[in-house]
């Protein structure tokens, strides 16, 4: 599934949801989120990527359950991409990269709508450089995801927050800011 269906699918979801959701005040009972990941990533590699910084933009779709405030487990799906043009060198280089994690999110409040967290999930990924004067490189694998943030969830059961992840995939290694959005609902 590419991209720009997996984006539809995700809002036609949310839309869906926050039709019979939204207008339940406060997310005490809620444990279901349905959440969107934006940001940049700083790669590096045992192959050489790049003659400078390769920062790709990177999206996820996630999905959330809480097994009580603490502790909620968390399924996703990540696609990022870059192309470099190089002027009078060697051409397009391009870097795509896609993954499935399944990870524990282990969270704490610091104030009433304020909680700061940690992730750790397992990662399915698969990655492809090329372009440029060198060969094509490709890998698929499993990894690791690390990441700590801060979220601040509003009463109607929208939240906002930034997050800086660090993730492992064979050969390539990333570092990134990433904005979270998200919608947490309770089925009734």
């Amino acid at each position: 599934m590419n991209l720009s269906l997996n984006k539809a699918l995700f809002f036609l979801i949310i839309s869906f949801v926050a039709n019979f959701c939204f207008a339940a005040e406060g997310t005490e009972n809620a444990n279901h989120t349905l959440g969107y990941k934006w940001g940049f990533a700083d790669l590096t590699s045992n192959v050489k990527l790049e003659d400078k910084a390769t920062e790709p933009l990177f999206e996820s779709f996630y999905y959330s359950y809480e097994f009580n405030p603490n502790v909620s487990i968390i399924v996703g799906a990540t696609s990022g991409h870059t192309s470099c043009i190089v002027i009078c060198v060697s051409g397009t280089r391009y870097f795509d990269y896609k993954s499935k994690n399944l990870g524990l999110i282990l969270s704490m409040p610091i104030a009433e709508q304020l909680r700061v967290y940690g992730q750790v999930s397992v990662v399915h990924y698969k990655f492809k450089y090329s372009g440029g004067d060198r060969p094509s490189y490709e890998d698929d694998g499993y990894g690791s995801l690390l990441a700590v943030g801060i979220e601040y969830r509003f009463k109607n059961g929208f939240g906002v927050g930034l997050e800086q992840t660090l993730q492992e995939m064979g050969d390539l290694s990333g570092m990134g800011t990433v904005l979270n959005l998200s919608y947490k609902f309770d089925f009734q």
